[in-house]
């Protein structure tokens, strides 16, 4: 198989704006399966790789923008949900904290709609066992099965 990576902000992290700090570099990295060994990759880069290859893939952190105390004052309590901790840095500005608050909405809506459908392929499955071996109606049910693990 052939990887193929098209990266920026690999040797210079994205630049701050109005007297803040540039955010951090990305990274590119693939762990070998067959010795362990991890090699840093370029920015830019096509390579082969082997089923079990692990590509790491750490994007950079955006710039800061305005003066420093906005990043230095402390996060609002709901990044606690999914797992996000208070761990900010010069890297980071108070737009990024911003950003994930009003994206946290957005997962949550995402959780409810992967419960919906994860209730949804139950019944399918239910309905599968139950069902005579009609086969346009075999045929309809795996097109429905199909669009629900393309979504899950």
């Amino acid at each position: 198989m052939r990887l193929s990576l098209l990266t920026e902000r690999r040797v210079f992290g994205p630049y701050g704006l109005s007297g803040n700090h540039p955010g951090k570099i990305g990274r590119n990295a693939l762990l070998r399966a067959s010795d362990g060994v991890r090699d840093n990759l370029g920015a830019k880069i096509s390579l082969n790789v082997n089923p079990g290859d692990i590509l790491e893939l750490e994007t950079p952190g955006g710039g800061g923008y305005g003066r420093r105390r906005f990043w230095m004052e402390p996060p609002s309590n709901n990044l606690h949900y999914f797992g996000f901790r208070r761990r900010f840095s010069k890297e980071t500005s108070s737009a990024m904290i911003k950003s994930i608050e009003s994206k946290l909405s957005e997962v949550e809506q995402l959780l409810q709609n992967f419960q919906e459908m994860t209730k949804c392929k139950e019944l399918l499955d239910t309905i599968h066992k139950e069902v005579p071996s009609n086969p346009q109606l075999l045929e309809h049910l795996f097109n429905i099965e199909m669009a629900i693990i393309i979504f899950l």
